[in-house]
């Protein structure tokens, strides 16, 4: 004991240790605090870290759910490996080791993982090629850490990839490997500011190869044309780089394929992802067809024709110099019927007779008169309450003037024929069918 304390392995106290008391056990057991593992290497493939993440919440564009990393606990190198179901892990892991194992010329000596489904097969399997499967103790997932670890560095860094870019979900595939290709590449104080890439192949990484996620790229496609007049290239988003190639992968957005290769201009500036979404968002919501009022479709009712007008109806026009026939055209307003004495003398006048009997001489004025004076009165209009309407417009003042009422007043209208003494008729007109010809008349 003298020698173990001598070399710091054991640490000797005189604190007395009281195992009296069962209750406290009972009701206070928790957690004990775990120190460092004490497991060292020296060499890449001594000791290779394996853990299952999943299921996504939704299928990637290429059709996985979970993916598998191989972490080597000396260089901190990762492997990743999507899966579409947890049985896969078995075929996952025998290419992983063939690959490993050729490429450094090393064999794996021991694989720590969980007591889950998917590694019991590997359990056997481990058995019958000698490699020391270490497993974790139940419910203690403080003892693989270090794998949960890299599974949250993993997912918060491609989430910030995704998120930048503004991507959809189901790329997160591509989002992931780019992750795991970005942090081995990082340096890292834990391999005394060396990446996992320089520790594990011995040479720096070519930073220069790298461009932003899901940003704008031009591959070079002329190999790829049906004819000659084809473009040489077309519009397409970064999503990472290939693990089979020293080239980029690029995303053709109008036919979804996946473009690989090395000849690709970039603009990391521009995000197609971002422009695709920017007009569902700023865009108002149609306006449908619900939302409009309803159209009222108004019954057709025959219209009874007028009553003829007299042929020898003759209404002088205004003889006031400042009010004239354009001034009720342009108002709206009827012409007021005259009586023959404010107009001048037809009936002593033999041209005056002469041109009453000939309708033809006299048509060009007399014609406008009688459009004017049309009763519209007499016509059968449909009757249409408040309720029919959507909406009942306000009345359109057209006439400058505001007119006091006035009483109704009798207008003579003679009717004169050519062999008959004219007929002196009078009728009460009521105000709103009279107008007043001059604004000296208005004021009084």
């Amino acid at each position: 004991m003298s020698l173990l304390a001598s070399n710091k392995n054991v640490v000797c106290t005189s604190r007395h240790l009281n195992f009296q008391c069962q209750a406290c056990p009972l009701g206070k057991s928790s957690r004990l605090s775990l120190g460092p593992t004490g497991h060292k290497t020296s060499t890449p493939l001594e000791l290779i870290f394996s853990d299952v993440w999943g299921p996504a919440p939704m299928l990637s564009s290429d059709g996985f759910h979970y993916f598998i990393i191989f972490m080597d606990a000396h260089t901190k190198f990762i492997w990743f490996y999507p899966i579409a179901v947890k049985s896969d892990v078995f075929n996952v892991f025998q290419q992983f080791q063939v690959l490993v194992e050729r490429q450094f010329s090393r064999k794996i000596k021991t694989v720590q993982t969980d007591w889950d489904d998917e590694y019991h097969k590997l359990n056997s399997f481990f058995k019958t090629i000698s490699i020391h499967h270490r497993l974790i103790c139940p419910h203690t997932h403080e003892q693989k850490g270090i794998v949960e670890r890299r599974h949250r560095h993993i997912v918060e860094t491609s989430l910030t990839l995704l998120g930048q870019c503004k991507a959809p979900l189901k790329f997160w595939n591509y989002a992931f490997k780019t992750s795991v290709y970005l942090i081995n590449r990082l340096p890292t104080s834990i391999l005394s500011n060396k990446s996992p890439f320089e520790c594990l192949f011995h040479q720096t990484p070519d930073y220069a190869f790298l461009r932003t996620f899901g940003c704008l790229c031009f591959p070079f496609l002329h190999p790829y044309n049906a004819h000659k007049l084809d473009y040489r290239s077309t519009l397409c988003v970064f999503l990472g780089y290939s693990s089979s190639h020293l080239s980029y992968r690029c995303l053709d957005l109008s036919s979804d394929h996946i473009y690989i290769s090395r000849h690709v201009r970039f603009h990391e500036q521009v995000f197609p992802f971002i422009k695709s979404i920017i007009p569902s968002i700023s865009s108002s919501p149609p306006v449908t067809v619900s939302s409009l009022p309803p159209l009222t479709i108004f019954p057709s009712q025959p219209v009874s024709a007028p009553p003829p007008l007299p042929t020898n109806l003759f209404v002088p026009l205004p003889s006031s110099p400042s009010m004239s026939l354009d001034h009720y055209v342009g108002s709206g307003s009827a012409v007021p019927a005259l009586s023959s004495s404010d107009s001048p003398s037809t009936a002593d006048s033999p041209a005056s007779s002469s041109a009453l009997s000939s309708p033809s001489g006299h048509s060009a004025q007399s014609m406008p008169c009688l459009d004017l004076c049309v009763d519209l009165s007499t016509y059968s209009l449909p009757q249409l309450t408040s309720t029919d309407l959507p909406f009942s417009p306000p009345p359109i003042r057209q006439h400058p003037m505001v007119l006091r009422p006035r009483q109704p007043k009798t207008a003579n209208i003679s009717f004169v024929s050519a062999s008959s003494p004219p007929v002196s008729t009078s009728w009460v007109m009521s105000p709103s069918a009279l107008e007043p010809l001059s604004f000296k008349e208005a004021d009084q």
